[in-house]
């Protein structure tokens, strides 16, 4: 945490503000952060497990009205090639939408979640995507999805 003068930085998001726009932590040792990073700091995600074809249609039509969303993939087998098992998409409220793939299948991506990735809107964010493209070329077919997580991931 650096000091500007009168400004400081808040330990969130490395913004600078005054000392009286910053909040002190609970302990003595906790950085100071403004307003946005500790009501953020106070979220509760939301968590909506979806295991079936009719409320997998409703969660795709909300986040086809998100700006930005975070997906991550998980595999019963810790290898690029083991099946697809889950799919959590994150959103900028703290919900956390989690598609069990091992139980509805093909039929999650059929009932919105294929159009939902391949779409540019939302914004997909994605720490190293290499096991998510290669999922989604062997498991989905979706090459066009693939070739855009390719290109962002050599931006990394």
């Amino acid at each position: 945490m650096g000091s500007d003068g009168d400004k400081e930085t808040c330990g969130g998001c490395e913004k600078q503000f005054s000392l009286e726009e910053l909040h002190e932590g609970q302990d003595k040792d906790e950085v100071k952060k403004c307003s946005v990073c500790v009501e953020v700091d106070k979220r509760e995600p939301n968590i909506i497990w979806l295991d079936d074809t009719v409320n997998v249609t409703d969660a795709i039509r909300r986040l086809q009205d998100e700006r930005f969303v975070s997906i991550v993939c998980k595999r019963h087998y810790l290898a690029r090639s083991g099946p697809l098992d889950v799919i959590f998409i994150g959103t900028e409220d703290s919900t956390v939408y989690v598609f069990d793939i091992t139980t509805m299948g093909e039929a999650a991506f059929d009932n919105g979640l294929r159009s939902v990735l391949e779409s540019q809107v939302p914004v997909k964010l994605m720490f190293d995507c290499r096991d998510e493209s290669d999922t989604y070329i062997r498991c989905m077919d979706m090459a066009s999805t693939c070739r855009r997580l390719q290109i962002l991931n050599e931006l990394q």
